[in-house]
């Protein structure tokens, strides 16, 4: 894919020590692997400490810059876009919590699609021990979809 990654990785919503995601490792149209760590100054740090509940979040960032890069590479606007995590399962924690400014590969693949609604296994490695792994979906309303439902016209007409 030729999406260059400063390109996509500026596109997700969050920033300073919400986001959680570093680099990009490699990308295609069915998968992404990227690197990141939890944030000294995230407020889900204790004691240089998180929940590993958070790698569930740097797993979800992942799948977002999937779909971006994605998008991007078809010609799609992705500026406004925004995605949901709906739903998780077989979720696999090897620790109750997680060391901060630990460099950790996360790994996302695409499993299932019906639009707007995806599906990725998801894996969290770091220093060869895997911390995270689990099967997690969302749903995700494209800058350039038309809504399809009342719901979705008051959000738009809302933000």
């Amino acid at each position: 894919m030729s999406t260059r990654i400063s390109e996509i990785v500026g596109l997700l919503p969050h920033d300073g020590p919400a986001r959680m995601i570093d680099t990009i490792v490699d990308v295609d149209d069915e998968q992404i692997t990227c690197t990141g760590q939890i944030p000294r100054e995230s407020p889900f740090v204790k004691n240089c400490q998180a929940r590993s509940l958070v790698l569930i979040e740097l797993s979800a960032q992942a799948a977002a810059l999937l779909e971006l890069a994605v998008a991007r590479h078809q010609g799609q606007a992705t500026r406004g876009s925004v995605g949901y995590l709906v739903r998780l399962r077989r979720v696999e924690f090897s620790a109750p919590l997680v060391d901060v400014g630990r460099t950790m590969t996360v790994h996302v693949k695409r499993i299932g699609a019906a639009s707007p609604l995806y599906q990725y296994e998801a894996h969290v490695v770091a220093d060869g021990q895997q911390l995270f792994a689990g099967l997690i979906s969302t749903y995700v309303e494209r800058a350039d979809d038309s809504p399809s439902n009342p719901f979705q016209s008051r959000l738009k007409q809302n933000h």
